[in-house]
């Protein structure tokens, strides 16, 4: 842009040369030429901040990609293991009910052990009785066996 400027001041420098009248508006094209090239060096300052910074924010947004990229593969992951999860719940929660169903079985069957156990007990004091019954039955006929005997054994054949 400067030097689009610098041919027009050194045109007008030519013809202030050949006109005196027209050195004042030489200087004043030279000094608009001297703020336009000040203006231009300020703008490639700008420009080449603005690149700058432009780059660093092209970093932050490739960034923000990467952690949007992570962010989205942990998601993935944590959906796996939480749906890993689930179906164990889930498997642990039938092995829970098939475990309760055993237990309920078992103790069915232990409840009917226990009636036969409770069983076997009355017929065991009911055998008791009856020993003891026959036992003393025995006794008896042992002492009428002797008395038999010794009444018996008056008689001689």
């Amino acid at each position: 842009m400067w030097m689009p400027s610098k041919v027009c001041v050194m045109f007008v420098c030519l013809w202030a040369w050949h006109r005196p009248g027209f050195s004042v508006v030489a200087d004043e094209v030279r000094k608009l030429a001297e703020l336009s090239s000040k203006s231009a060096s300020e703008i490639d300052l700008v420009t080449l901040a603005l690149a700058k910074k432009s780059a660093a924010v092209e970093q932050s947004i490739e960034k923000g990609h990467q952690s949007i990229k992570t962010i989205d593969e942990s998601r993935k992951r944590m959906r796996t293991v939480l749906t890993q999860t689930f179906s164990l719940a889930a498997a642990s929660d039938d092995g829970v009910d098939t475990i309760t169903l055993a237990v309920n079985e078992q103790k069915a069957v232990a409840e009917q052990i226990a009636k036969n156990i409770e069983h076997i007990a009355q017929m065991i004091e009911a055998n008791y009785s009856s020993i003891a019954e026959t036992s003393q039955a025995a006794q008896q006929l042992r002492t009428l066996a002797a008395d038999t005997e010794a009444a018996v054994g008056w008689f001689k054949i």
